[in-house]
């Protein structure tokens, strides 16, 4: 198993949240990074256990259904 593909998916989620924080004019801190990527966090970490994504870690269709599940997720939640 490659480690270093969640590793990735995180540094992803994490980078938006900055994004977001920036865009929306607030103060750049460790706590709103938090506030704003966890609820993305939580939301990849579900659908990388729903689709099993470890199996096939390089897929382009399981990154896209888990962009998808983290995307819609993380907003929902």
């Amino acid at each position: 198993m490659k480690h270093w593909y969640w590793i990735l998916d995180v540094a992803v989620v994490l980078s938006f949240a900055v994004v977001g924080v920036l865009d929306h004019g607030w103060e750049l801190k460790w706590l709103g990074i938090g506030r704003i990527a966890t609820p993305f966090l939580i939301a990849l970490a579900i659908g990388t256990i729903a689709i099993k994504a470890w199996q096939k870690p390089i897929s382009l269709v399981n990154g896209a259904i888990l962009g998808v599940i983290t995307l819609g997720g993380g907003m929902l939640l």
